[in-house]
């Protein structure tokens, strides 16, 4: 979009100017000017202007729809990801009025740019239905449920026991896809203090 950033500042002058183009940006147009920037204050300022934005969304559920774990990847002036399993709902249970109990682990802009390369996949978009193995809906087993954001695009997936399809390519192309997304944002978050738990598709 820009060649440096002094091509971003020739454009836009004056700081009242820039603010108001930052402001119309879209998350990924300022992260590019943050590539550009050359010192820790300048990437501080162009990254106050990002807009909170759960990029990544996974929930399991059971056959009742009672929620198992969840896990949110945020991007936004703070990127960070939050995340709740059975173990808060526990917790909840016993101290109830005191609200939903979920933890939270700020991201490095190292490690949210490697989640937006892993979700930076077209095939992510084609379907909200996701392949199920058993050919209709069962009352039992497990309800998972994706959402993900980007390039001003979004997308809410849902499938039911879709654990049965990894592997199988070619019957159940976009729940394996979605199983390998999974995994690949796992290994980035565990090591970070996620729990496993938030990214099993059975509980």
């Amino acid at each position: 979009m820009y060649r440096d950033i002094e091509d971003f500042q020739q454009k836009y002058p004056t700081k009242e100017a820039r603010e108001t183009a930052l402001k119309a940006m879209s998350n990924e147009e300022i992260d590019e000017l943050i590539d550009l920037c050359r010192t820790v204050q300048g990437k501080n300022w162009y990254q106050g202007f990002k807009k909170p934005e759960t990029i990544f969304r996974y929930e399991l559920k059971n056959a009742w729809c009672m929620p198992l774990c969840r896990l949110e990847v945020i991007d936004g002036p703070e990127s960070l990801v939050s995340f709740a399993t059975d173990a808060f709902k526990e917790r909840l249970e016993r101290h109830p009025g005191t609200g939903e109990f979920t933890e939270e682990i700020r991201l490095s802009r190292e490690d949210l740019m490697r989640i937006r390369d892993i979700l930076d996949d077209d095939r992510l978009f084609e379907t909200e239905e996701l392949e199920d193995p058993y050919g209709m809906m069962i009352l039992d087993g497990y309800i998972q449920e994706f959402g993900i954001s980007g390039k001003g695009r979004h997308i809410e997936a849902h499938g039911y026991n879709i654990q049965a399809c990894k592997g199988d390519v070619e019957h159940c192309f976009h729940s394996d896809l979605m199983i390998r997304i999974l995994e690949e944002i796992g290994k980035i978050l565990i090591p970070l203090g996620v729990p496993e738990q938030c990214f099993t598709l059975v509980s």
